[in-house]
């Protein structure tokens, strides 16, 4: 079942990137250049799932997370965060983000990742 992921990045190669990955799985791909246009666009499109950075410039990929599991609507909705730098799962876990990737990602890796979270069967 095609499921939807919002991908939120600022810079553009990672977004095409993930959108490129996300797709040759089967599911459509919303994407946001920061984290205030990601909320916006996760509170009308209401994504299965959201991937995005932890740095970022308007909003940080903490305060969106933060901003996504304070939204009723949305909190139960998983984040993936990724993140270049010391990925420590307790601190990223303070932020509400469901796991953490870290950056350099290899393609077959995330793919992995992301077939079980969007998997109706995991």
């Amino acid at each position: 079942m095609n499921k939807r992921v919002l991908v939120v990045d600022d810079e553009p190669f990672i977004r095409e990137t993930l959108t490129m990955l996300i797709e040759a799985l089967g599911h459509e791909v919303m994407e946001a250049g920061d984290g205030a246009e990601g909320l916006r666009q996760a509170s009308s499109w209401r994504p299965d799932l959201i991937v995005t950075d932890m740095i970022m410039p308007v909003m940080t990929g903490a305060e969106f997370c933060m901003a996504v599991k304070a939204d009723p609507d949305l909190a139960a909705t998983p984040v993936l965060m990724l993140t270049s730098h010391d990925p420590l799962a307790a601190r990223l876990h303070r932020f509400g983000a469901d796991e953490y990737i870290a950056k350099p990602f290899r393609p077959s890796a995330l793919q992995a990742r992301l077939r079980v979270w969007l998997d109706d069967e995991a």
